[in-house]
């Protein structure tokens, strides 16, 4: 059904077929699998730097690690324990939304060991829009001697409820911008709403009396609330400053 469309897609395996005609999963990992993940990958780090240490000391004519002392060894057993222990607990969980074509509802579906189970989330028509939301980081680049600051967009993408409640369908690690717009299109079509997408800008969500009204702004909400800060620390500096020179009169 989508496959024809997703193929040639880089993030094919987020947004994909079901096994059953006329699903849609959408697989994106929550807390947890994020977690069992972010465990793995430790565990694996860990255990290369055990052993790259554990090299550099047999090659060293003065060890860092001699005698009873076996840190090296401990780090590359500790950490392999790790990774084989993150990644067999992330195979064991997984939870996604499903499309239901068929039905027109939003199921959400959650795999503990082999224990199944879906819930139904929301009917398509209570579905507002989709949104390609995104984030915004600083980063440097060495330019000869000098650094240069740039500013970094990611994109993910969002279901928003008739009722203003947002719902991550992606996370916001993309870095294309069309790749997220162009699922969020077909997502879109299958819901039958509008898909909302502005490029390098951060989207504000509000209740008007129609329902949920999207704005856009070059600021992250970190920053307005960076600026707000200082304009109040500002603000609090010069009222000070005029009490004690009206006191000094």
């Amino acid at each position: 059904m989508l496959r024809k469309f997703y193929d040639a897609n880089p993030l094919t395996s987020a947004i994909r077929d079901g096994d059953v005609e006329g699903e849609i999963i959408i697989d994106t990992e929550n807390l947890l699998e994020q977690f069992l993940s972010g465990l793995g990958v430790c565990g694996i780090l860990a255990a290369i730097a055990g052993g790259l240490i554990f090299g550099l000391d047999l090659l060293s004519t003065q060890p860092l690690f001699s005698g009873s002392d076996h840190l090296p060894i401990k780090m590359v057993v500790g950490g392999v324990a790790v990774a084989v222990l993150g990644i067999y607990l992330r195979s064991l969980v997984d939870f996604y939304y499903i499309l239901d074509l068929n039905n027109r509802v939003i199921k959400y579906h959650s795999r503990y060991l082999d224990n199944h189970s879906r819930r139904e989330v929301c009917e398509f028509s209570d579905v507002h829009s989709l949104v390609v939301d995104s984030k915004k980081t600083r980063r440097s680049k060495k330019v000869g001697k000098r650094t240069r600051y740039y500013d970094e967009w990611h994109y993910g993408l969002v279901m928003i409820s008739n009722q203003g409640k947002v719902t991550r369908f992606m996370s916001r690690d993309v870095s294309g911008r069309e790749n997220v717009r162009q699922k969020g299109r077909l997502l879109a079509e299958s819901l039958g709403v509008e898909l909302h997408s502005e490029p390098e800008k951060v989207f504000r969500l509000k209740m008007g009396e129609q329902g949920p009204e999207i704005d856009w702004t070059d600021r992250t909400r970190f920053e307005e609330l960076a600026t707000a800060g200082c304009l109040t620390l500002l603000v609090l500096f010069l009222g000070q400053l005029a009490y004690l020179m009206i006191k000094s009169l």
